[in-house]
Formats: C-alpha cells, structure tokens, sequence
C-alpha cells in the first residue's frame, strides 16, 4: 500500500519498486480491500493511510518470544 500511495496510484510504479509484476501488485490490493476496504479515491483517506504507515515504521520491531510474559523487574 505504501508504495502504491508513494507513487500516486500508479501501479506499474509501484510495482517497479516493489520489484513484483504490475498483475501480482493488483492482486495485493484486490485481497487487501476484501479484509480493509478503504476509499483510496479520497485525498483525505490516502494521507490518513499514508500517515499511519509512516508512523508504523517508526516502531520499534516487535518481539514474538516475549508475547504475555511479564517482564523482569530491575
């Protein structure tokens, strides 16, 4: 979605940049609106999505092998 969104819907460039064929990148976001269907045609929603992907890549990785311990006390 990221990139379909950097390269204003454009999916031939963003597939380029995914390094997958144009078909496959359709494909993804056909399966990506059937689990989150989203109007990508307003400017709003798009800057909203692109935002949240933005902050995402800022978290810290999540680590699996902790998940529902407590953690240690120092």
């Amino acid at each position: 979605m990221a990139a379909w969104l950097d390269h204003f819907g454009d999916p031939q460039s963003a597939a380029r940049v995914l390094r997958v064929h144009t078909n496959t990148l359709r494909y993804r976001l056909r399966k990506l609106d059937e689990v989150a269907p989203v109007d990508v045609s307003s400017p709003r929603t798009r800057l909203a999505l692109r935002l949240q992907l933005a902050a995402m890549d800022q978290m810290p990785p999540h680590d699996d092998a902790g998940e529902g311990r407590t953690p240690p006390v120092r």
